[in-house]
């Protein structure tokens, strides 16, 4: 009786490895590229990116983008870190004094854009080159009629972000 145990114990065994085994398998047989995507922002901003990358690695199979949210407090020293150590993320955002010092040391080259260039207000160069584009200048010049503020008796909106309104 003890033998027929230790057998099935045995054949338990063998079972579960080959199963381990397999699982293992089919994980190296996935060799879609992984991009790991670095941004910081509020839960809105990291349920807008989620959401979009969501619909991209759905529409594009042969690639999967994965983000890696981080506090916006934290992201200089955490990006000096990783670039130090070589593990830095394939994408993401970089801080406006981080692009000048990256650049400063060489490690953004200037890009190369085919077609429309973009405006060069949101264009951060060093040393006259091109070296990084904003991509959250949600508004880039705000207008206003100064007679319709007059005749609703309301104050033009201040001119520093210091005195914005909420």
């Amino acid at each position: 009786m003890k033998k027929k145990a230790a057998r099935i114990l045995v054949l338990a065994m063998c079972l579960v490895m080959l199963i381990g085994i397999a699982a293992c398998k089919d994980k190296e047989e996935d060799n879609t590229p992984v991009i790991k995507y670095m941004f910081w922002g509020d839960e809105s901003e990291v349920a807008n990116v989620t959401a979009t990358l969501d619909d991209f690695n759905s529409s594009h199979p042969h690639v999967r983008v994965e983000p890696w949210n981080v506090d916006r407090a934290d992201i200089d020293t955490l990006l000096n870190t990783l670039a130090a150590t070589g593990d830095l993320p394939d994408t993401g955002f970089l801080t406006e004094q981080m692009v000048i010092d990256w650049a400063r040391a060489g490690f953004i080259a200037s890009p190369t854009i085919t077609g429309e260039q973009p405006l060069d207000i949101i264009t951060f160069r060093w040393e006259g080159q091109p070296v990084a584009y904003s991509s959250a200048n949600e508004i880039l010049l705000t207008f206003y009629n100064v007679d319709k503020f007059d005749a609703a008796g309301v104050p033009y909106p201040p001119a520093s972000a210091a005195s914005a309104w909420s």
